[in-house]
Parts: structure tokens; C-alpha cells; sequence
């Protein structure tokens, strides 16, 4: 004979199911994937480039509306500290697209359309790289005085998607490069080419996936069988024979009756 007490297994099934429900909720509320590409550029013109400073460019749609595409320029200093400030951002973007300053350095001219061109100063140019782009995008003015000296810029682009710049070059013009507490004569034309594909992260949790959820399995090693309560509702496990213990119960009883039966009609 065997038992399991019903009460408790009723609360074990609770718990199994919250737990399911719990560990689906979390599931479901995960914080939504974002997408982003990071490209990096490095100086194409010049010659013995070792010291100077490269750019990194981060584009994302983290946290943007839809068709929106935020993007972050930054000079990243050289092996011996070498810095640019930063005069031009050129893209190839599609018709239509349009530009919103975030922080950062300010931008001062945009050239993009037939219209615009022109507009960009000189020294904010490519000329000589062997790159040809759709829009340039020029940061403050020429020269660092006055505090002119900008080495990270932040603006977002609308009427895209990040799958627009997948495999795209991307072109940056730095002036007054050079040690940042000594001369800084030199100047700087960067290219640099985007991923082809889009990386995917998820920020709400350092970019791992939800985990799934988790079901707990029974006990190894539980008794298992019919279960009934005593009549009150006490709560207390009754034992219930099983049905091959009542088969051999009731051939028992049943001899017993035909040996008392033989006897008393041997009596007779």
C-alpha cells in the first residue's frame, strides 16, 4: 500500500505553476533587442600615421522611433596621445533623409543635396581620399581657438534604418592634430567600413537572451498511488489498499467461508 498526502501534492502543483508563470513573465517583459554598428576609421593620406588618432563611429536605433538612427562620432587618441579636432562627418544617406543635432560638437553646415553643395568649408573636406559621399556634415569652424576644439559630435538621421549603412564607407576629416600639449600642425583624413551585418544587443540586461522557463520535475523516488481524506476534512492521508491488495483480501475471505462451510457439514 501507498500514499501520497493530497494536500501536499496540491501545493507542490501551486508552487510548479507559479514558478512557470513567474519565469514566462520574465520571459515576456524582457527589455527589447536593440541593433547597432560600430565602424572604425583610420588615416588614408598621410604617411608614418602611427601616432595619429583614429575615429570610431557608432550608429544605433537604441531607444529611437522608428526610421531614426542615432549616431556617435568620436576621436580615439593615438599610441602616444596624439588627438584631432573634428571638422567633418561624411555619409552616403538615401533622399529624403534628414539631420538633428544631439550634443556635442555643433554643426555648422550640412551638404547633402545640389543645393548644398558649397557649403562645407575646405578644411572641413576629403578631397584626395578616393572616396566620393552623398552628404558631409561639418563640425564648428576652422582652427581650435576660442575653444574650437571638438573631438565628439552626436546627431541623429532620420528616414533610415541601420540595414541602410551595412557595408558602407564612412569618411571623417580631423584638423589641428598632433600632441594635445604640444604642436598640433597635422591634419587628418579617416575612411573606415561598416560591418555587414547589424550586431544585436539587448541593454536592459548587458545584451544576454531572456532565459527560458524553467518547469520543476517531481521528486525522484515519491511514492506514487490513490490518495482519500479521512471523512471531516481533517487533512490527515488515509491509506487505500491497492486493487490487487483487495483481489487477494476478498479470495482470502472467500475461503475462509467455504472451509467454515465443510465443517459444518461434517458436523452434521
Amino acid at each position: 500500500m501507498s500514499y501520497l498526502p493530497k494536500r501536499a501534492m496540491s501545493a507542490k502543483t501551486v508552487l510548479t505553476t507559479a514558478g512557470f508563470a513567474l519565469a514566462s513573465a520574465a520571459f515576456l517583459a524582457a527589455p527589447a533587442k536593440a541593433d547597432e554598428l560600430t565602424v572604425n576609421l583610420s588615416d588614408v593620406t598621410n604617411s608614418n600615421t602611427e601616432n595619429y588618432p583614429t575615429v570610431e563611429i557608432k550608429l544605433s536605433d537604441d531607444g529611437m522611433a522608428e526610421g531614426t538612427v542615432e549616431v556617435t562620432v568620436n576621436v580615439v587618441p593615438g599610441s602616444t596621445g596624439y588627438i584631432g579636432d573634428l571638422r567633418g562627418v561624411f555619409m552616403n544617406l538615401p533622399g529624403g533623409a534628414t539631420i538633428t543635432p544631439v550634443s556635442g560638437g555643433p554643426i555648422t553646415a550640412i551638404e547633402g543635396t545640389a543645393s548644398d553643395l558649397g557649403r562645407i568649408g575646405n578644411s572641413a573636406k576629403l578631397n584626395g581620399s578616393g572616396a566620393s559621399f552623398t552628404s558631409g556634415i561639418e563640425i564648428g569652424s576652422q582652427g581650435i581657438s576660442g575653444g574650437d576644439d571638438y573631438r565628439t559630435v552626436t546627431f541623429q538621421v532620420s528616414g533610415v534604418s541601420l540595414s541602410d549603412f551595412t557595408s558602407d564607407t564612412f569618411g571623417v576629416r580631423m584638423m589641428s592634430v598632433g600632441d594635445p600639449n604640444g604642436s598640433r600642425s597635422l591634419s587628418s583624413k579617416t575612411l573606415g567600413t561598416a560591418p555587414d551585418t547589424v550586431v544585436v544587443t539587448n541593454p536592459g540586461d548587458g545584451g544576454s537572451e531572456p532565459e527560458e522557463p524553467v518547469v520543476e520535475e517531481p521528486n525522484v523516488g515519491e511514492p506514487e498511488g490513490p490518495v482519500a481524506e479521512e471523512p471531516g476534512g481533517g487533512g490527515e492521508p488515509v491509506a487505500v489498499p491497492e486493487p490487487t491488495t483487495m483481489a487477494g483480501l476478498a479470495l482470502g475471505f472467500g475461503g475462509l467461508v467455504a472451509a467454515r462451510r465443510r465443517k459444518m457439514n461434517k458436523d452434521a
